[in-house]
């Protein structure tokens, strides 16, 4: 299961990795910055409608899959995301 914690740190990851501030996120999301503060701290819950902004705005998006499959779609850090999950659905 993913916790609001996982899913800030991925968003931060994403979020740095582009090298945005938070005002920028903040206005390609059309949100407050002190939205994006609170979503990125991984200490607060924030709505469907942030994540989903937030997620468009960082080039992702935001799927729902069975457990199963979610276990083998799990980045490794060892190889590309692509491979890995590949990889990993060859082992369903």
């Amino acid at each position: 299961m993913n916790t609001i914690q996982s899913l800030s740190t991925d968003l931060s990851a994403a979020k740095a990795s582009m090298k945005l501030g938070d005002v920028e996120l903040a206005r390609a999301c059309g949100v407050t910055r002190h939205s994006i503060r609170r979503a990125l701290s991984g200490n607060e819950n924030f709505t469907a409608t942030t994540l989903l902004a937030m997620a468009d705005a960082l080039g992702l998006s935001v799927i729902l899959v069975p457990k199963d499959a979610a276990s083998a779609l799990r980045y490794r850090k060892d190889t590309s995301p692509v491979r890995s999950a590949v990889d990993g659905l060859k082992d369903l």
